[in-house]
């Protein structure tokens, strides 16, 4: 059975030139574009199917950010009333911009709802697919491409990654199209052959990569030395074309101005830059610091990154990953190892060759770019997400590579064919979890049908009646100005804020209080509770009135699988 390799077939012989045409034009479609366009139909299929429903209900990270993307089209201001940001406070510890700039068309246009937000997102992972298929191609040929391409079509991570709005998800495509560009200008320039339209790509070959500061803030550490690494390890090349490669420095320097400068008032200076007033843009100064908060001691970090390389990348936050599934599949690790080997081997015995002839180097040297991270920042899925299209492609020419070693016996072609059928299995064994029990199990962590939940308790409230929306909901306050649509002024004029080092607490917005300690009533007072089923205790106020922490009299007014509201009554 053999799955990759397509053997030619002969023309039959025929008097009739159009008939052979049409075979010839047929033949070719099948071997050179079939399995591409058959791999970017599942890809697009399993991207498209039930979407946006799935995942079902709404993250509080993509609520955050796309009500940060409302305030922006509406008052050209994020919610805390900085004028375009250049990275948002969120919740005092910082969240990149990217998204939240991009999904204004599409909330413009479909309004602010899960379509309008989750459409950037799985539209760019889409695009991610071809780029993939070209990237891999230039890099290892077609085969090795089909591979690459193929797992990032239906394994678990670049599927979950497209479908949902994370800020952080998008920064796949920006490196990806980065790569990319970067290998066709080194093809280029070693080909000496530079035309006009060629000069213009040269000058924007770093452009997809400032844009990638701005979608998730740890790109930074490999962005930059992997531009550092290419102009060393290729600097014949550059210095000959020096002007074109000052401008494209230029270009991704003015590019990453704002988010420097963002770097710079916090990790610098700590204080306001005297010369911001007359920037276009804003720069916030974050009350709290995003790596403290994640960061373990360094030996915990090794210790833990190490076990997430050698264990397949697992991840266990449900919006990430579907636990039962590795994000890469079972054989993510080996093969990666595999094609390391394969490539470090070519370029210790054949350094110079393999230098002024391939670009093949760029995903070792990206990885190499990553690899400080390893010691600093405990990891995810989403935080590694830089290189994990990297991974993939690295695996898919480690198992094409092992293939070749064996391919003068039958064993060869059964490897290959049995590590195409496993991933395709795998992947189509996710894909039916993911859109048939995966939605059932995290129902409650996605917070499905908040909405419809905000509306019925909104309706069924008391003139003047509070509302209490349970912290077991992740940056709870963020959901009633995204379901309200509340116009940011509004929210800003209407909440009792604190700001101090652990970032930016809401305590309430109008009637609605988001801490039950807030909730000050008076005896004979009543106030709705939005509170998840499981929880115990529903209304109980944290000794506000007379020290009493027992639970009072309610009444549940509404309830489903995920949510329950109910009154609650001071004795």
């Amino acid at each position: 059975m053999n799955i990759v390799i397509c053997q030619e077939k002969k023309i039959p012989p025929s008097n009739n030139l159009m008939p052979e045409l049409i075979f010839k034009a047929k033949s070719y479609f099948i071997r050179f574009n079939g399995i591409f366009w058959a791999i970017l139909a599942a890809g697009i299929y399993f991207r498209l199917v039930n979407f946006p429903n799935i995942p079902s209900g709404l993250n509080q990270d993509e609520v955050a950010s796309s009500y940060e993307a409302f305030s922006l089209l509406t008052t050209g201001s994020d919610k805390w009333g900085s004028q375009f940001p250049a990275y948002f406070s969120a919740w005092g510890s910082g969240q990149s911009v990217l998204l939240s700039y991009i999904q204004i068309p599409f909330i413009q246009l479909f309004g602010l709802n899960v379509l309008a937000i989750r459409l950037p997102s799985v539209i760019l992972g889409i695009l991610t697919l071809p780029l993939i298929y070209k990237l891999t191609q230039k890099w290892f040929g077609t085969q090795t491409a089909r591979l690459s391409m193929l797992m990032a079509a239906i394994l678990p991570w670049s599927t979950m990654n497209s479908r949902w709005g994370l800020e952080a998800n998008i920064l796949t495509f920006f490196v990806v199209s980065g790569l990319f560009l970067t290998t066709i200008i080194l093809e280029k320039i070693k080909q000496n052959d530079l035309k006009l339209f060629d000069k213009i790509i040269f000058i924007f070959w770093l452009f997809p990569f400032g844009l990638g500061l701005y979608s998730y803030g740890l790109s930074l550490v490999p962005v930059v030395l992997f531009i550092i690494f290419c102009l060393i390890l290729y600097r014949q090349y550059f210095w000959k074309y020096k002007y074109l490669t000052l401008g494209s420095l230029a270009v991704f320097g003015l590019t990453a101005i704002p988010i420097s400068l963002v770097i710079l008032k916090n990790n610098i200076f700590g204080s306001s830059l005297f010369f911001e007033k007359y920037l276009p843009f804003s720069i916030p100064l974050l009350s709290s610091d995003r790596l403290n908060q994640i960061n373990d001691d360094r030996l915990t970090t090794i210790a833990s990154n190490l076990y997430f390389l050698i264990a397949g990348f697992p991840d266990s936050i449900s919006w990430n990953n579907d636990s039962v599934f590795l994000p890469l599949g079972l054989f993510s690790f080996p093969f990666l190892v595999l094609g390391i080997f394969y490539l470090a081997s070519k370029i210790k015995f054949n350094w110079r060759q393999f230098q002024s002839s391939s670009t093949s180097i760029l995903p070792l040297i990206w990885l190499i770019s990553f690899s400080p991270l390893l010691f600093f920042v405990p990891m995810n899925t989403t935080r590694a997400n830089s290189i994990l299209y990297i991974v993939m492609i690295v695996s898919a020419y480690g198992i094409w590579e092992l293939y070749l070693q064996l391919k003068n016996g039958n064993f060869g072609q059964k490897f290959l064919n049995v590590t195409i059928i496993w991933i395709i299995l795998y992947g189509l064994a996710f894909q039916f979890n993911y859109n048939i029990l995966y939605p059932k199990k995290v129902a409650a962590e996605f917070n499905k049908d908040i909405q419809k939940t905000l509306l019925i308790s909104r309706e069924k409230s008391l003139p003047g009646e509070q509302i209490y929306l349970t912290k077991e909901v992740l940056i709870n306050y963020v959901f009633p100005l995204f379901v309200f649509q509340v116009h940011p002024q509004d929210f800003r004029n209407n909440s009792e804020i604190v700001v101090d080092k652990d970032g930016y607490t809401v305590r309430k917005f109008q009637n609605f209080v988001f801490d039950k300690q807030y909730l000050n009533l008076k005896s004979g007072q009543s106030w709705l509770a939005i509170l998840k089923p499981c929880e115990n205790n529903w209304c109980d106020r944290l000794n506000t009135i007379n020290q009493n922490p027992s639970c009072f009299k309610h009444d549940t007014l509404y309830q489903d699988d995920v949510w329950l509201v109910a009154r609650c009554y001071v004795s």
